[in-house]
Protein backbone atom coordinates (compact mmCIF):
# COMPACT_ATOMS: atom_id res chain seq x y z
CA UNK A 1 0.00 0.00 0.00
CA UNK A 2 2.84 2.39 0.87
CA UNK A 3 4.59 1.71 -2.42
CA UNK A 4 1.40 2.49 -4.35
CA UNK A 5 0.97 5.74 -2.43
CA UNK A 6 4.62 6.66 -2.98
CA UNK A 7 4.32 5.83 -6.68
CA UNK A 8 1.16 7.96 -6.95
CA UNK A 9 2.85 10.94 -5.29
CA UNK A 10 5.92 10.56 -7.49
CA UNK A 11 3.78 10.32 -10.64
CA UNK A 12 1.76 13.41 -9.66
CA UNK A 13 4.93 15.37 -8.90
CA UNK A 14 6.41 14.35 -12.24
CA UNK A 15 3.30 15.37 -14.16
CA UNK A 16 3.14 18.82 -12.57
CA UNK A 17 6.88 19.55 -12.56
CA UNK A 18 7.95 22.27 -14.94
CA UNK A 19 10.93 21.51 -17.16
CA UNK A 20 13.96 23.72 -16.80
CA UNK A 21 14.17 25.91 -19.90
CA UNK A 22 17.35 25.89 -21.92
CA UNK A 23 19.62 28.76 -20.83
CA UNK A 24 19.70 31.57 -23.32
CA UNK A 25 23.17 32.72 -24.17
CA UNK A 26 22.03 35.89 -25.90
CA UNK A 27 21.86 38.54 -23.16
CA UNK A 28 21.88 41.51 -25.52
CA UNK A 29 18.39 42.44 -24.35
CA UNK A 30 19.49 42.58 -20.70
CA UNK A 31 20.86 45.62 -18.93
CA UNK A 32 24.55 44.99 -18.52
CA UNK A 33 26.74 46.71 -15.97
CA UNK A 34 29.14 47.58 -18.79
CA UNK A 35 26.51 49.45 -20.79
CA UNK A 36 26.36 53.12 -20.08
CA UNK A 37 23.01 54.83 -20.06
CA UNK A 38 22.15 58.45 -19.51
CA UNK A 39 21.35 59.32 -15.91
CA UNK A 40 17.73 60.03 -15.11
CA UNK A 41 17.16 63.67 -14.21
CA UNK A 42 15.91 64.56 -10.75
CA UNK A 43 12.32 65.70 -10.76
CA UNK A 44 11.36 63.34 -13.55
CA UNK A 45 8.01 61.63 -13.81
CA UNK A 46 6.92 58.19 -12.66
CA UNK A 47 7.97 56.68 -15.99
CA UNK A 48 11.56 57.50 -15.04
CA UNK A 49 11.10 55.61 -11.77
CA UNK A 50 9.79 52.58 -13.63
CA UNK A 51 12.76 52.74 -16.02
CA UNK A 52 15.19 52.93 -13.08
CA UNK A 53 13.46 49.99 -11.41
CA UNK A 54 13.46 47.90 -14.60
CA UNK A 55 17.16 48.61 -15.12
CA UNK A 56 17.92 47.83 -11.48
CA UNK A 57 16.11 44.49 -11.51
CA UNK A 58 17.87 43.46 -14.73
CA UNK A 59 21.21 44.51 -13.18
CA UNK A 60 20.41 42.65 -9.96
CA UNK A 61 19.45 39.48 -11.82
CA UNK A 62 22.71 39.52 -13.72
CA UNK A 63 24.88 40.35 -10.71
CA UNK A 64 23.18 37.85 -8.40
CA UNK A 65 22.53 34.93 -10.79
CA UNK A 66 21.77 32.36 -8.07
CA UNK A 67 18.98 34.52 -6.67
CA UNK A 68 17.79 35.08 -10.21
CA UNK A 69 17.66 31.31 -10.77
CA UNK A 70 15.83 30.84 -7.47
CA UNK A 71 13.21 33.27 -8.73
CA UNK A 72 12.80 31.25 -11.94
CA UNK A 73 14.97 33.23 -14.38
CA UNK A 74 17.57 30.80 -15.69
CA UNK A 75 19.44 33.14 -18.03
CA UNK A 76 22.65 33.07 -15.98
CA UNK A 77 22.55 29.53 -14.56
CA UNK A 78 26.15 29.00 -15.62
CA UNK A 79 27.47 31.82 -13.39
CA UNK A 80 27.98 32.65 -9.72
CA UNK A 81 28.13 36.02 -8.01
CA UNK A 82 31.60 37.55 -7.88
CA UNK A 83 32.35 38.30 -4.23
CA UNK A 84 35.78 39.79 -4.78
CA UNK A 85 36.32 42.99 -2.78
CA UNK A 86 36.38 45.10 -5.94
CA UNK A 87 33.09 43.72 -7.27
CA UNK A 88 31.36 44.01 -3.89
CA UNK A 89 32.45 47.66 -3.67
CA UNK A 90 31.36 48.28 -7.28
CA UNK A 91 27.89 46.85 -6.62
CA UNK A 92 27.55 48.83 -3.38
CA UNK A 93 28.49 52.03 -5.23
CA UNK A 94 25.94 51.27 -7.96
CA UNK A 95 23.19 50.84 -5.36
CA UNK A 96 24.16 54.04 -3.50
CA UNK A 97 24.19 56.04 -6.75
CA UNK A 98 20.79 54.69 -7.79
CA UNK A 99 19.39 55.40 -4.33
CA UNK A 100 20.53 59.03 -4.62
CA UNK A 101 18.69 59.31 -7.95
CA UNK A 102 15.53 57.77 -6.50
CA UNK A 103 15.61 60.04 -3.45
CA UNK A 104 16.00 63.07 -5.73
CA UNK A 105 12.73 62.39 -7.56
CA UNK A 106 10.00 64.92 -6.80
CA UNK A 107 6.92 62.82 -6.04
CA UNK A 108 4.55 65.35 -4.47
CA UNK A 109 2.36 65.63 -7.58
CA UNK A 110 2.45 61.94 -8.53
CA UNK A 111 -0.64 59.75 -8.25
CA UNK A 112 -0.92 57.73 -5.05
CA UNK A 113 0.01 54.40 -6.66
CA UNK A 114 3.17 55.86 -8.19
CA UNK A 115 4.21 57.40 -4.85
CA UNK A 116 3.73 54.00 -3.20
CA UNK A 117 5.88 52.37 -5.90
CA UNK A 118 8.54 55.03 -5.31
CA UNK A 119 8.45 54.46 -1.55
CA UNK A 120 8.69 50.67 -1.87
CA UNK A 121 11.53 50.83 -4.40
CA UNK A 122 13.39 53.37 -2.28
CA UNK A 123 12.95 51.18 0.80
CA UNK A 124 14.31 48.18 -1.08
CA UNK A 125 17.38 50.13 -2.16
CA UNK A 126 17.87 51.53 1.34
CA UNK A 127 17.81 47.99 2.72
CA UNK A 128 20.50 46.94 0.27
CA UNK A 129 22.58 50.05 0.95
CA UNK A 130 22.31 49.41 4.69
CA UNK A 131 24.03 46.04 4.38
CA UNK A 132 27.71 46.13 5.11
CA UNK A 133 29.38 44.99 1.87
CA UNK A 134 32.64 44.26 3.70
CA UNK A 135 30.88 41.55 5.71
CA UNK A 136 30.36 39.62 2.50
CA UNK A 137 34.10 39.45 1.77
CA UNK A 138 35.36 38.40 5.22
CA UNK A 139 36.73 34.91 5.47
CA UNK A 140 35.20 32.80 8.19
CA UNK A 141 38.07 31.87 10.47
Amino acid sequence: MRSILALSVFTAATLFAQPTPEPRTDVSNKALITKSRPPVKAGSDAAALRKMADDFYAWRNENYPVGSSDAGLHTWDNRLTDYSAAKVAERAQHIRKLLEQVRALQTATWPKDDRIDWLLFRAQLEGLAFCNPKALTRSST
